[in-house]
């Protein structure tokens, strides 16, 4: 009778798996420009946010899960200072811990480098950004990023079509403050 019970069991998450990868794809894009909005707040937002804290923008994206120390670098490259900057670190900003240095998987095939880039929006020279990268992503599901998240709070996804290959896309929040 277990084992009836277990195949059962086991049938229906098969069943439940098998469709949600079959009919996930906008929700996992969904679920991607998502946390990707939901890092713009805790970097810049005003919760306080990572920026509102130390005036700085972080180095990498697990800045806002675990504290800083003086001997990391801000995405200026520049070291962290001990005051202000890691007195006033004040997070955790972001609720999921991962690896530090490890991508931060937002969805199924798109996951984010654990680092920020200084960058500017398209045209060149309009406007600084902060980018987060996402390497290897599938064409079909950067252009759908895209779509989801183009002039949301004027950030913008960037990236270089290249045939059907995958892509690097960039995520570019608006910053107003240089190094």
């Amino acid at each position: 009778m277990l084992a009836v019970v277990t195949i059962a069991v086991m049938a229906v998450l098969a069943t439940v798996i098998f469709a949600s990868l079959r009919t996930g794809g906008v929700d996992r894009i969904i679920l991607a420009a998502d946390i990707l909005f939901r890092f713009k707040t805790e970097i810049i937002g005003t919760d306080p946010s990572f920026y509102e804290r130390l005036k700085v923008y972080p180095g990498r994206l697990s800045h806002l899960v675990y504290p800083i120390t003086t001997a990391q670098r801000n995405s200026c490259g520049q070291f962290y200072k001990a005051s202000p900057d890691v007195n006033n670190w004040g997070g955790p900003y972001h609720p999921v811990p991962w690896v530090p240095g490890a991508p931060y998987v937002l969805a199924l095939g798109i996951a984010a480098q654990d680092s920020t880039i200084r960058t500017n929006f398209s045209p060149p020279g309009n406007a600084l950004a902060l980018a987060i990268v996402m390497n290897d992503v599938q064409l079909a599901d950067a252009q759908a990023l895209k779509a989801r998240i183009d002039g949301i709070g004027g950030d913008t996804i960037a990236f270089t079509q290249n045939g059907d290959n995958p892509v690097v896309v960039h995520y570019r929040i608006p910053i107003t403050s240089l190094c």
